[in-house]
This record gives C-alpha cells, sequence and structure tokens, in this order.
C-alpha cells in the first residue's frame, strides 16, 4: 500500500529538520570564527585575545575570553581609560537560522557580549560595556553597543567619561557606523578638556589603512581648555562644530575625488579676548591617485619611525600625485572676528606636462611648484580685522627685539606697534598689493606659467 504524503507536509518536515539540524552546524562554525578573529587580533598587534573556554551547545554557546592591551601599544592610550591590565568577557552565540533568544532573529548567529562580574558584581575590566551583533547570511553583521559612565585616574591625571552609544553594519570592507557620547572630561596637571555632544556618523569602504572613500560627518556641542586648580580660566571655547566629507572612486577604482564642509557657530580665545564666529570652510578636490596616497601615508609614518627627512621618504609619492594632474578648490573661506569679515576662495591644478624628467625633480625646490601648479586665491579682509593683524605682526616683531635686550616700556610697545603697522599698510596698499575697496581690503593672488603676482603685480621679492 502506497503512503501518499502532502507535500505542504514534506515542506513542513524539511523546515523542522533544518532548524534542528542546523545550529550545532552554526555553532562548529561560529566557535571556528571567534577563534580565527582572535589569531588574527594577535597576529595585527591590536588586541592580545585568548579563549579561555567554549562550551557549543545546540542552540547557544557561551564563550569566556580574556582581553589583554597590545605591549607595544601606546601606554599612556591606554592607561587614559584604566586599560593596563587583562579583562575577562563572557560572550553569550545563539545559533541560527532561527532564534527566538532575546527576540526573533532569522541569520547566521548573534551574540551578546558583557564584562564579566564577581559575585559581588564588581567588574573584572575597566568599565562596563554592552555589545551585541547578528550575522547574516549575507555575509554582513549588525552592531550595536553602549559603553557606561565611568571615571578613571592615575597619579597625573583623571578622566570622567558620562557614556556613548554606538550602532552599525559590516559587509565585507563596507562600514555604517553611529557613535553619540554625552561628555567627556579629561584633567592633566592643571588643564583640563571638555567634549560635550559628541555625533559621528561612517558610510565607508576600506581599501587601505589610509584610504576609506564614502561619508563621514561629525559634531561637536562645545569643546574647551581650563587651566588652574582653585580657581579655572578658560582659554577657549568652541561652540557648534560640524565637519561633513564625501569622497568617492572614479569607475577605475584608481583616482579620489571628494568634499569638505565644516561650520563654526563659534570660537572664543579669551585669553586675548577674542571671539571668532560664523566659521565656513567648503573644499573640494579631484583626480588623487589613490595608490599614491596610500604610498604618501605609508613614507610619512616610515620617515617618523625613522627620524628621516619627511621630504626624501615621500617624494615619490608626491610626484606621483602631481603626475595625475590633481586639482583642489576653496569655494569659500569665511568667518568673523570680533564682529569683522574675513572671506577667501581659491583654486590651484598640476599640470603635468610640466614636471622635470624622471630623477630631476626636487620637491623641496620651489622652482618645481611654480613651473607645475596653476591657480588663484582671492582674499577680502575688513579693514579693521587687516589692522589688528598688523599690529599683532609688529608687536610680535618688537617684542623679539626686547627678547634681544632692548628694553622699551609696554605702553610704547603698543604705540610703536600701530605706528609701524599704519606704515606697513600705508606702503601695500600704495604698491597695489593691497587694494582698497571700501570698508575692506582686497588681495587676489595668480600664480600662472612660473609667474606669481598680487593684484596684478609681480612681487617685489623673489620666490622662484
Amino acid at each position: 500500500m502506497k503512503i501518499r504524503v502532502k507535500p505542504s507536509r514534506i515542506v513542513l518536515l524539511v523546515v523542522v529538520l533544518l532548524v534542528l539540524g542546523l545550529p550545532p552546524v552554526f555553532g562548529m562554525l561560529t566557535e571556528s570564527a571567534v577563534r580565527e578573529r582572535a589569531e588574527s587580533l594577535r597576529d595585527e598587534g591590536r588586541l592580545l585575545v585568548t579563549i579561555e573556554s567554549f562550551d557549543r551547545g545546540w542552540f547557544s554557546s557561551r564563550s569566556l575570553l580574556t582581553v589583554e592591551p597590545n605591549p607595544a601599544g601606546n601606554r599612556a592610550r591606554q592607561a587614559l581609560i584604566g586599560f593596563v591590565e587583562p579583562m575577562q568577557v563572557v560572550v553569550d552565540f545563539s545559533h541560527g537560522p532561527l532564534s527566538v533568544r532575546d527576540g526573533l532573529f532569522f541569520g547566521f548567529s548573534k551574540l551578546h557580549a558583557r564584562p564579566v562580574a564577581d559575585d559581588d558584581g564588581t567588574l573584572a575590566a575597566p568599565f562596563d560595556f554592552d555589545f551585541r551583533a547578528q550575522s547574516t547570511f549575507g555575509g554582513s553583521v549588525n552592531f550595536a553597543g553602549e559603553i557606561m559612565p565611568f571615571d578613571s585616574g592615575g597619579e597625573d591625571f583623571a578622566l570622567s567619561f558620562s557614556g556613548a552609544r554606538f550602532h552599525g553594519t559590516v559587509a565585507g570592507e563596507h562600514v555604517q557606523a553611529v557613535v553619540d557620547a554625552d561628555a567627556v572630561q579629561y584633567t592633566r596637571g592643571v588643564a583640563t578638556y571638555s567634549l560635550l555632544g559628541l555625533r559621528t556618523t561612517a558610510d565607508t569602504e576600506r581599501m587601505s589603512a589610509y584610504v576609506m572613500p564614502g561619508t563621514m560627518t561629525l559634531g561637536i556641542d562645545r569643546f574647551s581648555m581650563d587651566v588652574g586648580r582653585a580657581e579655572r580660566s578658560t582659554l577657549f571655547d568652541v561652540r557648534g562644530l560640524a565637519v561633513d566629507s564625501s569622497t568617492a572612486l572614479d569607475d577605475a577604482r584608481e583616482r579620489l575625488s571628494g568634499a569638505l564642509r565644516i561650520e563654526l557657530e563659534r570660537l572664543q580665545l579669551l585669553a586675548g579676548d577674542t571671539e571668532i564666529t560664523g566659521g565656513e570652510l567648503q573644499a573640494a578636490a579631484d583626480r588623487l591617485d589613490v595608490a599614491a596616497l596610500d604610498a604618501y601615508s605609508e613614507a610619512a609614518a616610515r620617515a617618523a619611525e625613522r627620524g628621516t627627512p619627511l621630504a626624501d621618504e615621500v617624494e615619490p609619492a608626491v610626484l606621483r600625485l602631481l603626475a595625475e594632474g590633481p586639482s583642489a578648490t576653496i569655494d569659500s573661506l569665511r568667518f568673523n572676528v570680533d564682529g569683522e569679515s574675513f572671506d577667501a576662495n581659491a583654486q590651484a591644478a598640476a599640470d603635468p606636462a610640466a614636471l622635470p624628467p624622471a630623477g630631476a625633480a626636487d620637491i623641496r625646490s620651489a622652482a618645481l611648484w611654480t613651473a607645475v601648479l596653476d591657480g588663484r586665491a582671492e582674499v577680502t579682509i575688513a579693514k579693521p580685522l587687516a589692522e589688528q593683524i598688523a599690529i599683532a605682526i609688529a608687536r610680535s616683531q618688537i617684542g623679539g627685539r626686547i627678547m634681544d635686550g632692548e628694553s622699551m616700556p609696554g605702553q610704547s610697545i603698543e604705540a610703536l606697534a600701530r605706528v609701524q603697522a599704519g606704515i606697513a599698510i600705508g606702503m601695500l596698499s600704495a604698491q597695489g598689493l593691497l587694494e582698497d575697496i571700501g570698508e575692506a581690503y582686497r588681495i587676489a593672488l595668480q600664480l600662472e606659467d612660473g609667474r606669481l603676482t598680487i593684484n596684478g603685480q609681480t612681487l617685489p621679492f623673489d620666490l622662484l
């Protein structure tokens, strides 16, 4: 006698077998991935992760990890958060394809990590955190976490952190992340740095340690520095800083272009009683050789490590960058200093055909840059601000002479600085290097065919 089974029951049976049979398989794959990742972190020298135990079950597993700072890492930075001793972390895994533990999840696996706590609640870690992640069948990882408030300190510093939250997705080399922190206060000696309201986002693709095209944003409500112990004096106070950058590759994925926008609501330099408001910078760059950017970053790091001259190390990378004909623009740079305006824009481009033959170029030579670069810049500066800058320069020069042994009363220094500043501005205006346009001065610079002019006048001194 034939037994007929309905197709719907066959499908249901297969589903049940998959749901019950795949979790242990995913558990083995999860353990393998954890051990592989711990080994790669050790090889990279970022963290020393030791798997103390891995208890694999049918539907879930638990791992106990010991995480140690890199012995070759920056000890001061590690001490800043108290991470100088090993910390223990417990990680709970739920195996796919279907998990109902801590909410319904359909995917490869999910995890929940947090510091190990003793019976009395004492953490075996410098701070408390909660981290959760989900691995999907598509290979991406969704994550979210929170760092709880903590205080840390040492002989010469103190740190107070009010907590932060983060979440995002990692898919291969593509990373999306959002970080939100409330407040950080760091005191070292008599200086105290305070940061309030930090927000940052990233949507980037990692091509190398130095090149990550995509978009990034940064927002800070306030950043300040105070000095003193019993009575503090504020040196600077930044309010409303916003940074927005975007970069993209061409179709061949060999050249990079990008744009940058920075806005600043207010900067107070209280020591000098100066206030800068309404700051804005819009800039862009094009045709940046990706391989040359990598080579430049590696050469700069190599120069710092060896103590060799920077130009010697980076010259090949710089010449390769110039050979691609890059360009850069500052569409606008504007701000007000104590209510007086400053406004500028500029653009520059490199001409690869003007590069000397291989082996004949020297990036230290001004002649190389004036031959290869063409560009222009225009600055408009309010007259009171120009006068303040000229007085400050003159005051600095007089102060230098006093340091060499001259003697002069403070009132005389200020009076002489004002006189010298007035003479300098008058001479520059007479020569046409400062164009009087009413309430402001205008300066237009042009570099073309190796000739540098200001307001149409060739410079009275030789830069070539």
